[in-house]
């Protein structure tokens, strides 16, 4: 790894993407699964609106050509992200960092009530855990 110095590091650490992977690394480590939901849902909203800058690209993608690209940008911040995840059943997304884990359903044309019955229903994984993620 090249190694920095502290005026680089100052210089850099104010920027979005660092300041990120910093609190990833926190959260990772000491932090709540509040804070590590509020990560996770930032970091799928910057993945989504960058999806969201090519519509006509993507009109044609199936959820589960959607969720695989959502689960690699995920995966290259440093969440172990899978899709089809057997945590309790058969989910779209299944995500961890740390000791934390969150499940999603994707649902491209808006069919949110279906995804929560999938999650609810489908998994053992108790309500308070389970957060459906925004669509695509």
């Amino acid at each position: 790894m090249t190694s920095i110095t502290l005026q680089e590091f100052e210089r850099y650490s104010s920027k979005r993407a660092v300041e990120a992977s910093f609190r990833r690394t926190k959260i990772s480590e000491e932090g709540s699964y509040e804070e590590f939901v509020d990560q996770l849902y930032d970091d799928i909203d910057q993945l989504i609106y960058r999806m969201q800058g090519g519509p006509e690209v993507r009109q044609a993608d199936s959820e589960d050509r959607l969720s695989a690209e959502v689960l690699g940008g995920l995966s290259l911040l440093g969440y172990d992200a899978v899709a089809d995840g057997k945590t309790g059943g058969h989910v779209d997304l299944s995500v961890k960092m740390g000791e934390f884990s969150w499940i999603g359903e994707a649902k491209k044309d808006g069919n949110f009530h279906e995804g929560f019955l999938q999650l609810t229903r489908g998994t053992s994984l108790p309500l308070a855990t389970s957060h459906t993620t925004r669509a695509a």
